[in-house]
């Protein structure tokens, strides 16, 4: 064990939490920085789905207690459908009065890369906020392929960058797959524009330009990876949220017709149907095969960005 000066400690924490008081301060100097990371990479907070539940659950409590059953089952819509804001009180609960402040200080460091938004038609669900944090926060010290798998199967990213109920594209209906998802994933969650040296400079070609990593192509073929993906399925707004009842998903039914009812936490699901089955050059590195299964289209496009160099 190797002690730390206060000043240290207080700069080590300003680092690797969100803020500390003066008893912690005291106790990092005490253990040490590989003492305390060791402490800190075994601890982990109740998730934030679960703790959004229970705000919620407290609220419609009050709620039948002032009004009655009745009328929450009448007027869900308005003002009692959980709205962004019962997850932004989970996320300050959690994070100011969580043990597992490393793992805090990460999963917002990656909130900031890998972005959806409570300013959106995800306002309408905390859950889907709260789900999709869980799993950067549940990843956090994890392996990054598993972040951006689990990103691209969220149903709260399938609506923030429109790859949700996307569909394989109709020439005869003049239809082409979204490409929303397919560019930010490349763009912002991993390998970005430009080729990158070890040093993370950018590389440059013979004439000294930067090398692009992607071209306009590449964007369209990847969208046609993300295609086919749906909801797993809707639940009634006032039952509760860790048992919901399920409902078939049909085709005319999409996500701006039930913004209420769409459950945006369990992974989306695979429909073939409507899936582009054709072969898919990815990058320039690697060809997916034609009629394999979406999933295995996914899985594959994911290893080519998680290997990319840069």
């Amino acid at each position: 064990m190797m002690k730390m000066s206060l000043n240290n400690a207080s700069h080590f924490l300003s680092q690797a939490t969100l803020g500390a008081n003066f008893t912690e301060i005291k106790r990092a100097s005490e253990l040490g920085v590989h003492d305390w990371l060791g402490e800190q990479f075994a601890k982990r907070s109740k998730s934030y789905f679960d703790h959004t539940n229970d705000i919620w659950a407290f609220y419609k409590s009050k709620f039948i207690q002032k009004h009655g059953r009745r009328k929450l089952e009448q007027d869900y819509f308005n003002p009692c459908i959980p709205y962004w804001f019962y997850w932004r009180m989970a996320w300050w609960d959690l994070t100011m009065k969580g043990e597992d402040q490393l793992r805090q200080r990460v999963a917002q460091a990656l909130s900031q890369i890998i972005v959806v938004s409570e300013q959106s038609e995800l306002e309408l669900s905390a859950f889907g906020l709260a789900s999709f944090f869980d799993v950067l926060h549940r990843n956090a010290f994890g392996n990054f392929r598993d972040i951006l798998l689990e990103t691209t199967l969220h149903p709260a990213m399938g609506v923030y960058l429109s790859h949700l109920f996307n569909r394989k594209g109709d020439p005869k209906a003049n239809r082409r797959p979204d490409e929303n998802y397919a560019r930010e994933i490349m763009q912002l969650f991993s390998i970005g524009l430009f080729e990158l040296n070890e040093d993370g400079s950018r590389k440059k070609d013979s004439a000294g330009n930067d090398i692009p990593t992607y071209d306009n192509a590449d964007i369209q073929r990847l969208a046609k990876v993300f295609t086919g993906l749906e909801l797993a399925g809707y639940y009634w707004p006032w039952d509760n949220y860790s048992s919901t009842l399920p409902v078939k998903w049909d085709p005319s039914y999409e996500y701006n017709q039930s913004k209420a009812s769409a459950n945006l936490w369990d992974p989306m699901k695979m429909n073939e149907r409507y899936h582009d089955k054709s072969e898919k050059r990815i990058l320039k590195r690697t060809t997916l095969k034609a009629e394999q299964s979406g999933m295995k289209d996914i899985e594959q496009a994911i290893d080519v960005l998680f290997n990319h160099p840069n």
